[in-house]
């Protein structure tokens, strides 16, 4: 079983890999700077790579279509992130990069995602949503503040958090009320990766799978059926 996460993983960055070859066109981001003094508002099989101290700021309202972002850090505050495929099913791959969305800035994702060595972090009421394959490896999503994460699709399209890869809801604090709800995709958290919860206020609503190995050496996944609410709740932090 632990071998199929990584062919599954592997298939991800396959396409992707595919994608480079199709019409590729490669930005260098060397400095601050903002989205639309960059690159077009629609970009379609960019590989947008920014340099470690620099961010590049989504001003406006943007769609990436079969992307990759290497480095950096990217920001948004009350923008529109759409992420898609274009011609058949590719990823987009977020490799060694920050996401920082602020306000009421959401990211939606209409593609399978891919995070390698990056993180993502919402605050204030920003969201996430998803409804293709996620895969964190050595990754992290920080739902911040009252934030949220939906992630809808089935048991083909699951959400698979290798290498110590984390979803922390909530930051700690009591004022926080931050949800992550998964509707069809199955979650298998292997290798040392976990979700946990900051506080009782904040929620993890799953009803679909729920795979688990706690150790890097272990084989032994536990499937865990949640429909019965077993792990829909904010106490069970």
């Amino acid at each position: 079983m632990k071998t199929n996460f990584y062919k599954s993983i592997l298939s991800t960055l396959s396409l992707v890999l595919a994608s480079l070859f199709l019409h590729a066109t490669s930005y260098t981001i060397a400095a601050n700077a903002n989205w639309s003094a960059k690159l077009p508002a629609t970009c379609a099989n960019c590989t947008i790579i920014i340099a470690g101290s620099a961010t590049l700021t989504i001003d406006e309202s943007v769609t990436c279509q079969n992307c990759t972002f290497e480095g950096g850090t990217v920001s948004m505050t009350n923008q529109t992130f759409n992420i898609q495929y274009t011609g058949s099913v590719a990823a987009t791959s977020f490799i060694g990069t920050k996401l920082i969305a602020n306000g009421t800035s959401k990211v939606i994702v209409n593609a399978p995602l891919s995070l390698t060595g990056s993180t993502f972090t919402f605050n204030n009421t920003a969201s996430l949503t998803t409804s293709y394959q996620v895969d964190l490896l050595a990754s992290k999503i920080n739902l911040n503040d009252n934030t949220s994460m939906m992630s809808t699709g089935s048991a083909s399209t699951p959400i698979n958090l290798v290498g110590s890869s984390q979803i922390v809801i909530g930051s700690g604090t009591k004022t926080s009320s931050a949800i992550f709800t998964v509707s069809g995709p199955t979650l298998d958290v292997i290798d040392n990766s976990s979700v946990s919860l900051g506080n009782e206020n904040n929620v993890f609503f799953d009803w679909a799978n729920y795979i688990t190995a706690p150790g890097v050496s272990s084989s032994a996944q536990k499937p865990y059926s949640t429909s019965s609410s077993t792990l829909n709740c904010g106490t069970c932090a």
